[in-house]
Formats: structure tokens, sequence, C-alpha cells
């Protein structure tokens, strides 16, 4: 299960405004959610436990019009789950405006225990969604964690 945070930011500068002549800045605000799978396997007869963790935010910069996404995985757990890592990787999908149904896709891969991205797009975004996995070799050949997250 994740935890959404959504954050509103807005800076106001009451009462210098007659002074310095500086206005307002403009509002920004950050959704955010994490996730986590967790595993149990064996690898060379001994039992790890191990989690993979999401997390994905994303900020919309209402100065400029932007949204910066960002998303990563990283695993935790037993000693020996880094170890055992073949590699993560994260899938995932924004629309590029609300509502508008056409979701444009973005991957990160890595072999070792964490990986993340990060980018700017134009205007607010719609919903977005991303599938965090782990891969480790384990007795049965490898074995899959994964977590979900949707912060917007």
């Amino acid at each position: 299960m994740g935890t959404k945070r959504a954050v509103g930011v807005a800076a106001a500068v009451v009462g210098l405004t007659a002074l310095s002549g500086a206005l307002p800045a403009a509002a920004d605000f950050m959704h955010a959610d994490e996730g986590e799978g967790d595993i149990s396997f064996l690898l060379d007869g001994e039992e790890l436990t191990c989690t993979v963790y999401g997390q994905t935010s994303t900020t919309f910069q209402d100065s400029n019009d932007t949204q910066r996404i960002t998303s990563d995985v990283s695993v935790r757990g037993d000693a020996g789950c880094a170890e055992a890592v073949v590699g993560v990787n994260l899938q995932g999908s924004f629309e590029p405006s609300p509502g508008s149904g056409n979701p444009h896709g973005f991957v990160a891969v890595a072999s070792g225990p964490f990986v993340t991205t990060s980018f700017v797009v134009a205007g607010p975004t719609g919903s977005i969604r991303v599938a965090h996995f782990a891969n480790f070799a384990c007795d049965a050949g490898q074995c899959t964690a994964a977590a979900t997250t949707s912060p917007k």
C-alpha cells in the first residue's frame, strides 16, 4: 500500500511588497507516493527476505508551467539482499495533460540495487503510474518483487 502526500507551497511577501517591490512567488504543487513489496526466497539454501521500495513524486512549477517527475526503486531487507540483486527497473507512464487518455511511457534500468530517473515535461500532467521491480538470484532461478506508485 502506498502513502500519498500532497503539498502545496506558496511564498508570499506580506508587508514587504511596498518596500521591496517584490511580488509573491508562484505556487508549486507536489504529489508523492511510495510503495513496497516483500519477497522471501532461498539463495544457496539460506532464506532471505527482501523488499523492493518504490517512490515517485511530481512537482508542478507554476512559474514556468512545467512538471518534474522523479521516480526510483531500491532494495532493502536482510543482509545479502543487495548482493542477490540481478537488476532493478521501473516502468511508468504519464498523461501529458489531465484527462488526455494518451499515456507516454518511461523506463529506468540498472544492474545494481538502485535506479532513479527524473525529467521535466510541459504543463500540468494527468495521471502518473509506475511499476517498480527488483529481480534476485535465487535457488529457483530468478525471483521478482514488485511495487506500484501513483502520485497523481
